[in-house]
This record gives structure tokens, C-alpha cells and sequence, in this order.
């Protein structure tokens, strides 16, 4: 799966090994920080007089905060604002505070789309048709970059939006006369959209048509996994990302088990949340992303707010990168937001 995209990416030779996976890493990491403190106001700030030379010096360097994307998001730069080609605004629900903004150059849209080709690729079929339920149908917006990425496979990808509750006879509708196989959306709502037909009488034909589904969001609960899967009899894999990171992050592996990380483009780290210290592998923690990519707007040390567990030992299907267990939601009102993905606004320069 994204294996053998990591040791390209890597320049690793032979089979991809764990030493040579963090060889690599610790040298992005430098060059990332580097970076960021080279031509990032915000950064140049933050990490004043600060370098790395192991990991441990990286593990004290100082955590970004979603409240630093909501107020200072354009020192973060690393480009000229006339580079960048898109804009993300995130609302959180039930805030009447200041939007988080994520820039993306051309190059980030680019590395996304390819993404998404390497973590579709064992999923989907050939020929396939799928039908794209997250809002909003902008160019070089999600749905779009997703289409690409199945144009690549060979694919034949279709935007729908957001399924909500009025709309779903509409998609029953959508789905069977247009002969979708494959659906990709947040669990939640597919899994709301999947209980609606088991109640319909074109349950049965739909659980007959619908071969797979792509779950992806910041959170996948087993009670919709298990939903959709009791209505439609079909693969359920699931994806975790964020819009931080260009909508990377981890894909489900075909073993069930774990979700493998994309290690040539994020550094994942685990911590108490009240503490900040790095919790022993295995044992659950607060997920801490940095971009390891050349991007428009790094993240360094960003706190999610997500809960995970890196899972032990190699997983079953020879992949040596590492896996996060289901990731548990965020913690709605307390430190951390939620993002409501139906929210997501575009802007342009």
C-alpha cells in the first residue's frame, strides 16, 4: 500500500526497514525545522536559537496550538501569499471565535491528490465507480482532489455532497441509477445514511450494488462501522486525517488491526495531554503532528487534540510503518475543538 510509495519517497533500497524509516526521519525533521525557522515569521519567532541533532532536542521544542493557527496562520508561511493557490477556513461548532486557516500551494494540492492515489489504490477496482459525500465542489477542494487521485486509478469518481437526512432518498436514487460501487465520506454520515436503508425498500438493492466504503474523518466509531456494515454486507475501510495536513495522515490496512501512517510526509508522536511527555509505545496519548513535506504552512509539534495508541510489533501484512489504533474523538469542550467538516469554508487571494 504505501509502503513501497515511503521507500521511493525515502530513497530506500531493498525491503523498507524500520532503521531505515527513522534514519530518514530525523534528518526531515531537521530540515523541516530548519526551514520553517528560515522563512516562517512565526517560526523564525518560535524556534529562535533553537536546533536539532536528535530526537530529544526535537521533543523540546516548543508544541503549536490550534489557537496560533487562528491568529497568527499567515506567519506561518513559508511562501509569498501570491504562491498560494487555496485557502481553507474552519469553523468549530457552536464557536462564534476566529476561523482556523490552512494554506496550500500547488505542490501540497499535488502531494495530496498523490496521496490519495497510494491509499485508494488497494481498496478500489479498475473501472470502479465511486460517489464522493463530503461537502462542497470547489476546484482543488476535497471531492476534487479525491476524483484526481481515482482518475489515476483508473477510476471513475462523482460528487454528490453532504448526505443529510432530507437528501437521502435522493442518493438511494443516485446510487442505484448510476450504478455506484464504492462510497467515500465521513463515517458518521454514511453510517446515518446506510441505517435509512435498511428501513427503505431499496434496501436490498443497494446492499447488493455498494462493494466498499472509505470512511474518513478525524474519528471513526465502531457503532457506524458495524452499522454499515449490518445494512450493506460490504468492506468498510477507514481513514484518518485532518485538514492541517492536506487531509493525510493514515490509512486502515486490508488486515484489521491498525491504520499505517504515511511516514514520508508526517512525524506522529504521542503524548500525555497534561504533561506533554512522550507516553511508552503502546500505551494511549494525545497525537502530535509535524509536516515532514515542503509545504506552504508547516506544522510543527501541532496538538491535535486525538487520542491513539500506536499499535506493537509489525503488522500482518509485512508492512513495517507504523499503525494508530482507532483514534478516539476529541475531547468537545474542554482544551481541544472538533472541527465540523459540514463548516469548511474557500477563500481565494
Amino acid at each position: 500500500m504505501l509502503d513501497s510509495w515511503v521507500a521511493g519517497s525515502i530513497g530506500a533500497e531493498g525491503n523498507l526497514t524500520r532503521g531505515q524509516i527513522d534514519d530518514w526521519t530525523l534528518k526531515a525533521l531537521k530540515r523541516t525545522v530548519e526551514r520553517a525557522a528560515a522563512q516562517s515569521p512565526f517560526y523564525a519567532e518560535r524556534l529562535k536559537g533553537l536546533r536539532i541533532s536528535n530526537m530529544e532536542d526535537f521533543k523540546g521544542l516548543p508544541f503549536t496550538y490550534p489557537d496560533d493557527l487562528r491568529r497568527d496562520s499567515l506567519k506561518m508561511l513559508c511562501i509569498p501569499g501570491r504562491d498560494v493557490k487555496r485557502i481553507v477556513s474552519l469553523t468549530t461548532s457552536g464557536s462564534s471565535g476566529e476561523p482556523k486557516r490552512v494554506y496550500f500551494s500547488e505542490r501540497d494540492l499535488l502531494e495530496t491528490v498523490n496521496y490519495f492515489a497510494h491509499g485508494l489504490k488497494e481498496f478500489t477496482k479498475e473501472g470502479e465507480k465511486a460517489l464522493l459525500l463530503f461537502p462542497g465542489s470547489s476546484p482543488d477542494g476535497l471531492n476534487d482532489l479525491i476524483i484526481r487521485a481515482l482518475e489515476m486509478l483508473g477510476c471513475r469518481g462523482e460528487w454528490f455532497g453532504y448526505p443529510r437526512e432530507d437528501r437521502f432518498a435522493e442518493l438511494a436514487e443516485r446510487i442505484l441509477g448510476q450504478q455506484i460501487t464504492f462510497l467515500i465520506g465521513t463515517a458518521a454520515s454514511v453510517a446515518a445514511f446506510a441505517r435509512f436503508t435498511e428501513q427503505t425498500d431499496p434496501a436490498w438493492k443497494i446492499a447488493g450494488q455498494i462493494r466498499g466504503v472509505l470512511a474518513s474523518a478525524a474519528y471513526v466509531s465502531e457503532e457506524d462501522r458495524a452499522a454499515i456494515i449490518r445494512a450493506w454486507d460490504c468492506e468498510v475501510n477507514e481513514h484518518y486525517s485532518m485538514t492541517e495536513t492536506g487531509y493525510a495522515g493514515a490509512v486502515g490496512c486490508s488486515v484489521p488491526g491498525g491504520y499505517h501512517v504515511w511516514e514520508s510526509g508526517l512525524y506522529y508522536e504521542l503524548i500525555d495531554p497534561v504533561t506533554g511527555i512522550a507516553v511508552p509505545d503502546g500505551e494511549e496519548g494525545e497525537i502530535v503532528v509535524t509536516t515532514l513535506t515542503e509545504r506552504a504552512e508547516p506544522f510543527i509539534r501541532y496538538r491535535t487534540g486525538d487520542i491513539a495508541r500506536f499499535v506493537p510489533g509489525r503488522c500482518a501484512c509485512g508492512s513495517c510503518l507504523k499503525r494508530l489504533e482507532r483514534v478516539h474523538d476529541r475531547d468537545i469542550g474542554k482544551k481541544f475543538e472538533r472541527e465540523d467538516i459540514e463548516n469548511e469554508k474557500i477563500c481565494n487571494f
